[in-house]
């Protein structure tokens, strides 16, 4: 996606040539975001599949605090933002430019 570079295999990510440090389940929030790079993604979706767990309101919160944490990782003071926010309906990652 861009810039952003995951290796499955040593569970890495890079950022513009940097190592960017995530958590477990942030690793596999990302995973999910680029295995479905440009789809706008709503929070039972992800909740589903990352969480793997049954929907609730409460646990769609904790989809904004993580994708919150993972933005500031991976976003952080880049020019170009990957995750971005699309209002009442969910998530995106991609670049701005390009179309959905």
């Amino acid at each position: 996606a861009g810039d952003l570079v995951m290796n499955l295999g040593t569970r890495e990510v890079h950022r513009f040539g940097e190592k960017v440090h995530l958590r477990r389940r942030e690793f596999n929030l990302l995973m999910f975001m680029m295995m479905n790079s440009r789809k706008i993604l709503n929070r039972n979706t992800i909740l589903e599949h990352v969480w793997e767990s049954p929907v609730g309101s409460a646990s769609t919160n904790l989809i904004d605090v993580y994708m919150n944490n993972l933005r500031k990782k991976i976003d952080g003071s880049h020019g170009e933002k990957l995750i971005q926010t699309i209002h009442g309906v969910g998530y995106r990652l991609g670049a701005e430019s390009q179309p959905a």
